[in-house]
């Protein structure tokens, strides 16, 4: 071959090359500028991510330092590798975008790969519409005020039982509060979706294996996180090298025990008022236009459910025994108004718990300084205009709602770094934009568990408070640090604290 040719060859690969980083550049980097959209400067190919990385930060971070630098915008622009995403800062705007324009942004920006993991992408979190909206109509009467009502007992026996475990192995000694409480939701998920007997306090082999099941869907290693956020940043990746989105051991085990259970409990006709007599329902269900709940469609429920409870539930109430902790104010206020309640309604029914209003004004504070989601991800279906700035969203661009960003923002709770559960008494809760305190998200796609989440995390806060003085430690940090490898909002080192058990007089 001779000598010009080979040369010509390699300098038409070159300028080849050129013309695509070029266009890349263009086409890409520069989607934000074409549009006149304040934006970040970002990589070909990669978009942001190098920023995230060289950051040290955790992508909820790395959003919640944007929100700050562009506090005068109502939104900005960033690059999830290729992809443009529009993060909104204006509450007027994600109002739009999760209520008012809903069908054109129905779906969460998740990779939705049945073959790569088909447990969590066919549960009710991860599937796009219109499956969604058939799926979330047949089990939105699991969480109905009177299916909870039902669940009580069960949560009352969890509650009980890590009551009695205290009282004879952390008597006033320093316990890290997030492995407790890992433990007591680890029964709480268990008992009410699998319907299996709690027995974490009881160190019982099966459940045992259970709770180090719950921790190892949360695995902190740097492939887990990478894995995980694969499927919200780039969908290529997790097709070409089939990522699970949880620990793949962890979600099968789940599974086996679940259909173990299931069909133990139709061949004893056995009901016990939990998740699972009523998936049972759906899964015999005759109506041939209806959703089909058999396989994997019906056990994915069970375990989304279980790892969505177990790890958001534990963290939110870890983190409220710190506050209560370092602000005894506080915890002697919440303590009195538990005592109260007891002496008045004696039992602690829903709607009793559900009407503890300086409770519920602990748990909204808690769930604002300490966010378990911190931001949302919707996908823009069509082209679309946004009120009240006539920002036009083409299809398939990201809009991402930073929620720790919002709840941190002092031009909406000021001091937002101090804990103050007056935030949300009667008076000063009704001046919040909804649209700025957002723990469990909005609209037709806020979270379905969210009323779950508030009975056990209460429950298990009334038992605690109830019968032990929460103390500082030696060992308890003046600050919380956060650690950088967890998936979600996890305090680095843990949480330790001392229980000291209170002598109730007895009549």
């Amino acid at each position: 071959m001779p000598p010009t040719f080979q040369v010509n060859e390699f300098l038409a690969t070159i300028l080849l090359l050129i013309i695509l980083i070029y266009f890349l550049k263009k086409f890409t980097t520069n989607y934000w500028k074409l549009k006149d959209i304040p934006h970040e400067h970002s990589y070909p190919l990669l978009g942001n991510i190098p920023d995230i990385l060289i950051s040290n930060q955790t992508v909820p971070q790395y959003l919640s330092t944007l929100y700050k630098k562009y506090q005068n915008q109502p939104y900005f622009g960033i690059h999830l590798l290729h992809k443009p995403a529009l993060v909104l800062r204006d509450p007027e705007t994600i109002k739009n975008v999760l209520i008012k324009n809903f069908t054109k942004f129905s779906d969460r920006g998740f990779t939705n790969d049945k073959k790569a993991d088909p447990l969590t992408c066919s549960s009710v979190f991860a599937v796009k519409n219109p499956e969604w909206k058939a799926l979330r109509m047949k089990l939105s009467p699991i969480f109905t005020s009177g299916k909870m009502k039902l669940m009580v007992p069960l949560m009352r026996e969890c509650s009980d039982s890590m009551v009695q475990y205290l009282e004879k192995k952390t008597l006033q000694k320093t316990v890290d509060v997030k492995d407790l409480i890992g433990k007591y939701t680890t029964d709480v998920i268990s008992s009410c979706t699998f319907g299996l007997k709690p027995t974490s306090f009881d160190n019982d082999e099966k459940e045992a294996t259970l709770s180090a099941v719950g921790k190892k869907l949360f695995e902190k290693s740097l492939l887990r996180k990478m894995s995980a956020f694969c499927y919200f940043l780039a969908p290529a990746i997790v097709k070409i090298f089939k990522f699970s989105f949880l620990d793949r051991e962890a979600t099968m085990y789940l599974h086996r025990l679940f259909w173990d259970v299931l069909q133990e409990r139709e061949k004893g006709n056995i009901k016990r008022n939990d998740l699972i007599d009523i998936l049972i329902e759906l899964k015999n269900q005759k109506d041939e236009n209806s959703i089909k709940f058999d396989g994997i469609t019906i056990s994915s429920q069970a375990v989304s459910f279980f790892s969505a409870g177990f790890e958001t539930t534990s963290s939110t109430m870890s983190f409220a025994l710190y506050e209560l902790a370092m602000n005894v104010n506080v915890q002697n206020t919440l303590r009195q108004e538990i005592n109260e309640t007891e002496e008045k309604f004696g039992e602690l029914t829903y709607d009793v718990i559900r009407n503890m209003k300086y409770l519920d004004m602990v748990f909204n504070e808690t769930l604002r300084k300490y966010t378990q989601a911190p931001f949302l991800v919707r996908e823009c279906k069509e082209d679309c205009f946004l009120e009240p700035y006539k920002l036009k969203i083409d299809a398939g661009v990201h809009v991402i709602i930073p929620i720790a960003g919002l709840h941190s923002d002092a031009n909406y709770y000021k001091n937002p770094d101090v804990f103050d559960p007056e935030r949300f008494n009667d008076e000063s809760k009704g001046g919040i934009n909804p649209y700025t305190y957002l723990p469990f998200g909005s609209g037709p796609r806020n979270c379905i568990g969210e009323r779950f989440a508030h009975l056990s995390g209460k429950m298990g806060l009334i038992s605690i408070v109830k019968n032990f003085e929460i103390l500082k430690s030696s060992t308890t940090p003046t600050r919380l640090t956060f650690d950088h490898k967890a998936l979600l909002l996890e305090a680095e080192g843990g949480i330790p604290l001392i229980l000291k058990y209170i002598h109730h007089n007895m009549m």
